[in-house]
């Protein structure tokens, strides 16, 4: 800790320099870690592509020329997301190294979006475990009736033993990782940049005000995950389909839908974040709506035409659909699906309180590190 941070610092407070340097070496390594990712995906498709192409000997389906181009597009738009993500990460570690008062909101965003994530794809995994489990089981059965060496003998011993506590092991592997890196990682940032100390070390060190000074961090993060869904929903326009209440656009009435979501959750994010009440309102009406939309279109779309104009062979397609019905039957999916939704709404709601009050700076005058 630099002697000048600790000589003019404000009474009654302590600098946070170590936990905003420790937040931004976890966001970096991150940042890093999605970069990568992305440069995988986007420099080795081919292979990617190659190494997914199964034999139809081998599994009973193909994942023919008719998929390439699907596969190809899907690993791009994944390419392209995971390094803007990588870009935000890197970002924000930058800012949190270096004392910028504007790192602190858009990490508690990314750690608070990160675990709540993480959270539903844990609980995800313990709830679908056992479905998913005898999902893959029977597939692989299948194939191996249809393999060109024909069913296993009946005194022989069955091909597929072992393979479920292989399963199960995989299972505990896949929820501790998710345990460390989707919950106890980005609770770890959170911790970092909660302490109010903290805020007032980058107010210190930063003392111009910066565009996350106009709203409360409550607000900010709506506003950030209502730019985040607008961005994110625009590379469906590239796949050309749109779900919406149990049906699935595709076409022109899609790339219509997609444009309109779009703008809608950026009217949003500029009007929460000039803390207006058509914001909130909007920001309530649309969740409800998109959640509805989702409901539905799990039980009641017709996925089958929806890979079909994807350019899935009719194969890769009956498996896909295997993985739908399974959900699609699993008592715990819908309620699983609810469950998710409700706090991030409960959060919306929540907010409602910084709307009623008018627009001001949130932050004092403090004191500088120059002073």
């Amino acid at each position: 800790m630099s002697a000048s941070l600790n000589f003019d610092f404000p009474s009654g407070h302590e600098p946070r320099r170590g936990r905003l340097t420790a937040s931004g070496i976890i966001l970096g390594m991150i940042g890093c870690l999605m970069g990568l990712l992305a440069t995988f995906y986007l420099m080795a498709d081919n292979l990617i592509a190659g190494a997914m192409t199964v034999s139809s000997g081998a599994t009973g389906s193909s994942a023919g020329p008719a998929n390439m181009d699907f596969m190809r597009l899907s690993m791009m738009m994944a390419g392209v997301l995971m390094g803007s993500i990588a870009a935000l990460f890197l970002v924000t570690a930058y800012g949190s190294i270096f004392l910028r008062r504007w790192a602190r909101p858009v990490a508690l965003y990314l750690s608070f979006t990160w675990l709540y994530l993480g959270f539903v794809y844990l609980v995800w995994m313990l709830v679908f475990m056992g479905p998913m489990q005898r999902e893959m089981m029977a597939q692989m059965n299948q194939a191996m009736a249809t393999a060109p060496g024909g069913p296993p003998s009946p005194g022989s011993t069955p091909p597929m033993a072992g393979m479920e506590g292989m399963f199960t092991i995989m299972m505990i592997v896949g929820v501790v990782m998710i345990a460390v890196f989707g919950i106890m990682l980005p609770g770890l940032v959170i911790w970092l940049n909660w302490h109010r100390d903290v805020r007032v070390t980058l107010e210190f060190c930063d003392s111009k005000p910066r565009w996350t000074d106009r709203c409360p961090v409550p607000v900010l993060g709506i506003a950030f995950g209502a730019i985040t869904i607008a961005v994110i929903n625009v590379p469906s326009l590239i796949m050309g389909w749109f779900p919406l209440f149990g049906k699935m656009l595709t076409g022109t009435g899609a790339q219509l839908a997609i444009l309109g979501t779009s703008l809608l959750f950026l009217l949003i994010a500029w009007t929460v974040y000039r803390r207006m009440m058509i914001g909130w309102a909007l920001a309530v009406l649309a969740m409800i709506l998109f959640a509805t939309s989702g409901v539905l279109t799990m039980l009641y779309a017709d996925y089958h035409d929806l890979y079909a104009a994807m350019g899935m062979d009719e194969a890769l397609i009956e498996q896909s659909m295997g993985s739908i019905k399974m959900m699609q039957d699993a008592p715990g999916s819908m309620v699983m699906m609810i469950l998710a939704f409700l706090p991030a709404l409960g959060f919306v709601i929540w907010c409602f309180r910084y709307f009623k009050k008018p627009l001001i700076e949130t932050n004092a005058a403090l004191p500088t590190a120059s002073a």
